[in-house]
Formats: C-alpha cells, structure tokens, sequence
C-alpha cells in the first residue's frame, strides 16, 4: 500500500512539473535571450533584432492583458546567476546549459540586480538594471512585436563604456 501512495505522489508531481515547464506563452510575450559574460550581461531581442549591454528594457505587465517577458539563460565563458530581487529569484547561467526564467512586472520603474554568483574579479561590476517602462512608450510594430525605439541609445553608450573599461584591464 506505501508503494502506492507513493507511485500516486509521483505521478501526480510529474504531470504539475510538466504542465508548468511546458505551459504555451500567451499572446504579447517578450522573448529576451540574457547571455552572461565576464563581467557584463547581454540582452538580445530575437523578434526585434536588437542587443543591448546590461540593461533589459522591458514594459509594465497590466493584469487584464499580461505582457510577461521570457528570459532565456545562457553563459558564455563561466557560471553566472541572473538575480533582479524586486522581479524574480534567482537562476543559474552554467555554460553549456539553457535555462529559462520570466517576469511580469506590474509597476513602472528601474529594478536593479546582480549577478549573483562569483565569476571572477571584476564579479562586482556585474550589475544590471531592468526599466520597466508604460505601455506608451513602446510602439507597435508589424506582427504585434513591441519596438524601443530608446533602446539603441542605451547600447551605444553601454558598449562604450564596457570598451573603456576592457581597455584599461
């Protein structure tokens, strides 16, 4: 009879362990591949074609139409952690490994986080900020992609500066 109980108790786990990993995206999802480097983050938009350097610029999720963004999580030299503590918890970057997290910001505003994980000797300065910005300044575009139309800015002065610091090491 334990065995049972316990088969039941497996089962009923895997089917919720499934159905949560495997639930579809619904509709006005943002994808955002996060790479982590040493000692900087990388934030690409597939959909939209663009990269930007340490900053995820993402809209104000409104509860009757979620708009929730899906972080896929990768590395690209050692382990990192993705950790923006008012938005969600922590996850893992392992190099060779994909990993999947997702926010659904409900307040406008500037979220900071960190890696979380020492990577290294500059891991300090592995910051990065989240702008959650209103639904108006985003403009549509064709297929219901959002555009930032700010976002190019950000990474140009981003790249600079990671240039000036790489420089300098």
């Amino acid at each position: 009879m334990p065995v049972l109980i316990v088969l039941v108790l497996f089962l009923l786990t895997a089917r919720v362990i499934h159905s949560v990993q495997d639930a579809p995206a619904p509709p006005g999802t943002i994808e955002v591949v996060a790479v982590g480097h040493q000692f900087w983050w990388e934030f690409r938009y597939p959909k939209l074609g663009v990269v930007t350097a340490s900053e995820l610029h993402v809209p104000v999720s409104d509860p009757a139409h979620p708009t929730p963004t899906f972080i896929t999580l990768l590395s690209a030299d050692t382990d990192h952690s993705f950790w923006v503590p008012r938005l969600a918890g922590k996850t893992d970057l392992i190099p060779n490994r994909v990993n999947r997290t997702w926010i659904d910001p409900r307040e406008p505003g500037v979220y900071l986080g960190q890696c979380a994980q020492y990577c290294g000797t500059q891991h300090a300065k592995m910051l990065l900020r989240v702008y959650v910005d209103p639904q108006e300044k985003l403009a549509p575009r064709s297929g219901g992609v959002l555009a930032f139309r700010w976002i190019m800015r950000w990474t140009q002065k981003m790249l600079f500066r990671l240039s000036s610091v790489s420089a300098e090491l």
